[in-house]
């Protein structure tokens, strides 16, 4: 009726968008959906008609948040699929990177910006992903920015106590193509220093020190609490930010890898160039394994099936062909009040047997993630879905043979601030840091679009930090 009376009229049903038995998730992501119908879709169809105008012919490829691409039409329809895509792609490049390396595909990445700081975790080579997210961070935004940036903005920021302490250059941010104001940044930060009735530097130090222990915090939340020890992982260190704090942040987690790709400013968009077309459909139906509803489950993930057969066929008559499903379901003990995903097997049970090797391995996810489990209990099964996976060809990454140690020639020196005194750092340029180079702190690698600083053994402190420059062909890192 809807599209009958009011045609122009873009809308969203929660039984189509987010068929699931959880009340507030549904209605909030129906709501998020339908508000972002009007922006996106006028957004992405002015996008498509410009680079149409211009001559292109292929198709646009939009990232969304499983942490794949849908075509742009795809993507019209269900717009709340862009909610955190960008921070969906740092996880598939970090994956690409580390195989690229021969390093562990249990994977840490953090991807730090301007606005936001995201983790996301690998494990056994493949991304985990979360059904819910939280909106509404606070910051001093994208405009006007951080004092620094000569645009108006009056919050002291974590960029501004790094222009403080010395950690970036104002004439060299963007590879030179910004100049930063030092001024400004230094007149904010006092503000707080007056406050706490301390120097400049010291303030700036506990700025960046409070934001270390926030992301560390952070990245405990999502690995301890999943099971995982981080001190077993590689550290992906992303985002134009992510080099600030990544040596404390790794001395206090105990990971001994840390990869800090040359793409750090730009991750999110360069895991668009290693991601699959993926789309997913979802459908509830409540069971238990005491008393196994065969014919509702089995309804339910052929509902999840034809939708997702809809999408393939759109693919196949693009001429991708390569197309995978996974399945899922979302399960808890009887009487508790949150869930855990699990993966089904096939898209249909045939007897006891499939239900009681689901049962097993809830079981497993259970113990893993909360270090118990109960064999007597009854698992209750909520929400089914499903995944659709095209693979589409990714480039290759080659890594180069590292070369014995080398001592790196620095380009210049600055004097910045490390806790509590000034000390004399060597700056480096990665473009020309050669391949084995090994750098000992205090040194500070600027790129183009980001920044990695090293820290320095004081004489009874833990404090280290040494790094050991690699370039693979096509990944480029350090």
């Amino acid at each position: 009726m809807i599209t009958e009376l009011l045609p122009d009229l873009p809308f969203t049903l929660s039984h189509q968008l987010n068929p699931i038995l959880r009340e507030y998730r549904r209605a909030s992501s129906t709501a998020i959906d339908a508000s972002l119908k009007p922006l996106m879709q006028s957004y992405l169809s002015d996008l498509e008609r410009d680079l149409r105008a211009v001559g292109y012919r292929n198709d646009i490829l939009v990232s969304t948040s499983f942490g794949g691409v849908m075509h742009l039409n795809d993507v019209l329809k269900r717009p709340i699929y862009l909610v955190k895509s960008g921070p969906a792609m740092a996880p598939i490049a970090g994956l690409a990177y580390v195989e690229a390396e021969g390093l562990s595909n249990n994977v840490i990445v953090c991807d730090a910006g301007g606005t936001t700081f995201e983790v996301s975790l690998v494990r056994d080579g493949a991304v985990e992903y979360s059904r819910d997210t939280w909106l509404g961070p606070q910051s001093a935004g994208s405009e006007p920015g951080p004092a620094c940036y000569g645009r108006g903005g009056e919050f002291p920021t974590v960029t501004d106590a790094a222009v403080a302490l010395g950690y970036f250059d104002p004439e060299y941010f963007l590879g030179g193509r910004m100049h930063l104001d030092e001024a400004a940044a230094r007149r904010v930060i006092g503000r707080i220093a007056e406050t706490l009735k301390q120097s400049l530097e010291r303030a700036a130090w506990a700025i960046v020190a409070v934001a270390s222990e926030n992301m560390i915090q952070a990245i405990k939340e999502l690995t301890i609490n999943e099971g995982i020890d981080p001190s077993e992982s590689a550290l992906i260190g992303g985002g134009g930010a992510g080099g600030l704090n990544i040596v404390p942040i790794v001395r206090e987690l105990g990971c001994r890898t840390v990869l800090g790709p040359r793409t750090a400013g730009a991750l999110s968009a360069s895991g668009m160039q290693f991601s699959d077309i993926i789309t997913e459909a979802g459908a509830s139906k409540l069971t238990a394994s005491d008393d196994f509803d065969f014919p509702g489950v089995n309804a339910a993930l052929h509902e999840i099936d034809l939708r997702l057969e809809e999408f393939g066929s759109r693919l196949r008559q693009r001429g991708i062909n390569d197309l995978e499903k996974r399945y899922f379901v979302e399960a808890r003990y009887r009487f508790q009040v949150w869930e855990l995903e699990v993966v089904v097997p096939a898209d249909h049970f045939r007897d006891q047997g499939e239900v009681d090797a689901l049962v097993r391995e809830f079981h497993r996810v259970h113990d893993r993630v909360f270090a118990v489990h109960d064999l007597n209990n009854a698992v209750e099964f909520l929400n089914w879905r499903g995944r659709l996976i095209a693979k589409v060809n990714a480039p290759t990454l080659e890594p180069t043979r590292v070369l014995p140690d080398l001592i790196a020639t620095p380009d210049r020196w600055r004097r910045c601030f490390f806790d509590t005194e000034h000390v004399d750092t060597a700056i480096y340029l990665g473009a020309k840091l050669p391949i084995g180079a090994v750098v000992v702190g205090p040194a500070i690698i600027e790129e183009e679009t980001a920044t990695l600083v090293i820290l320095f053994r004081r004489h009874g402190s833990s404090q280290s930090g040494r790094t050991l420059s690699r370039q693979p062909r096509g990944g480029e890192s350090t």
